[in-house]
């Protein structure tokens, strides 16, 4: 979660964006898991940054949606 702080639940989870630093330190090796992401269309963007850290493009499969 990035904007927990104007969330009205609690929060105790990561608070920062997944870059491409992101998912080696909290997957280690990136071969082997298939990566399924949806959400708004900046965020797809931006997690699909990651791909380029070394994760297959054909293990990862995204959906953009927006509206809410």
């Amino acid at each position: 979660m990035t904007e927990s702080d104007t969330s009205r639940q609690h929060w105790n989870g990561e608070r920062r964006f997944v870059t491409a630093d992101f998912l080696p330190e909290r997957l280690g090796n990136l071969s082997a898991p298939i990566f399924y992401f949806a959400g708004p269309p900046k965020m797809v963007a931006g997690v699909s940054n990651a791909v380029e850290a070394g994760v297959d493009p054909t293990r990862v499969q995204s959906e953009e949606f927006g509206g809410y």
